[in-house]
C-alpha cells in the first residue's frame, strides 16, 4: 500500500496506543523509515495522547500528602500516566474516533474527486455527442440533391494536394473538406475566400491543421472559391502568393 493507504489503515494510531502486533510494528517502522515525514504524524499523535493523559490523570487524595507538600500539577507531571481501565478505554475510543474522523475526511475528498471526474467526463461525452450530431447533420445536407461538390485543385505551390467544397444554392450553405491540404507550420492557418466581382471576400478560417469538415459562408454571386495560407487569425486581404487551391463555380 502507498503512504495514503497506510495512513487510512489506522495502523499508526494503533501503534501509538500499543495495540499493534509485532508484525504490525515492523510494518509501521518500515513506513516510518520509507516516509520520514510520517514521523511528524507520529509525534502529533504522541503529543495528543500526552495532552489527553495530563488532562485526565488521577491524582491521589490530598489526605495522603501534607497540605504544604501537595501540588496536583507536580503530581500529574511526575506520575504522567496513572490511568485506570476506564480511562484507557476512553483514550482508545478517542483515538478511534479521531481515526474514523480523519478516514471519513479522506473518503469525502475521494468522493468529491470522483464527482468532479464524473462531471468532467459527462461534459466531455456531451461535447463529443454534440460534435458528432453536428457532423451527421452536415453530412445529411451534403447529400441534399441540390448540393454541388467542387474539387479545389492544388496550385503550383501544392500540386499534389486539393480540397473539396460542397455548395448548396437552395439551402444557401457551404462546407469544405480540408483534409487533403498540406500540414501548415505553427502560427499559420488556411483562409477561404469567395471571388465576387473581382473582390475576395473571406468566407471561413480553417482551424490549424483541421481534419474535419467545416462550414463556410455561402455567397450567391461567388465566381470561385480560393484557399490561401495566412498567419494565425487570418487576414483582411488574401496572400495571393500563397494561394494553395482554388476552383471556379
Amino acid at each position: 500500500m502507498n503512504k495514503q493507504q497506510f495512513l487510512n489503515s489506522g495502523l499508526l494510531e494503533q501503534f501509538v496506543l500499543g495495540l499493534t502486533s509485532p508484525e504490525e510494528d515492523k510494518i509501521v517502522q518500515q513506513y516510518l523509515h520509507k516516509f520520514p515525514e510520517l514521523n511528524n504524524e507520529l509525534n502529533a499523535l504522541h503529543q495528543a495522547m500526552d495532552q489527553y493523559a495530563l488532562q485526565h490523570a488521577i491524582p491521589p487524595p490530598k489526605s495522603q500528602y501534607p497540605a504544604e507538600a501537595y501540588d496536583a500539577n507536580a503530581y500529574v507531571s511526575d506520575s504522567h500516566y496513572r490511568f485506570n481501565w476506564s480511562l484507557l478505554t476512553t483514550i482508545v475510543l478517542a483515538f478511534l474516533s479521531f481515526y474514523l474522523f480523519r478516514n471519513n475526511q479522506h473518503q469525502q475528498k475521494d468522493i468529491l474527486q470522483i464527482e468532479a471526474e464524473h462531471a468532467a467526463l459527462k461534459t466531455y461525452c456531451q461535447t463529443s455527442q454534440d460534435k458528432v450530431q453536428a457532423q451527421l447533420l452536415m453530412l445529411d445536407k451534403i447529400q441534399h440533391p441540390h448540393t454541388q461538390s467542387i474539387v479545389l485543385a492544388g496550385t503550383e505551390i501544392a500540386p499534389a494536394h486539393f480540397a473539396v467544397a460542397h455548395w448548396n444554392p437552395t439551402l444557401k450553405e457551404g462546407w469544405l473538406d480540408p483534409t487533403k491540404l498540406p500540414i501548415l507550420p505553427k502560427g499559420k492557418q488556411y483562409q477561404v475566400w469567395a471571388d465576387i466581382n473581382g473582390e475576395m471576400i473571406s468566407i471561413a478560417l480553417i482551424p490549424p491543421n483541421s481534419r474535419e469538415l467545416i462550414s463556410i459562408a455561402y455567397m450567391d454571386n461567388a465566381e470561385s472559391i480560393n484557399i490561401t495560407e495566412e498567419a494565425l487569425g487570418g487576414a483582411d486581404h488574401p496572400n495571393v502568393d500563397l494561394l494553395m487551391a482554388n476552383a471556379t463555380l
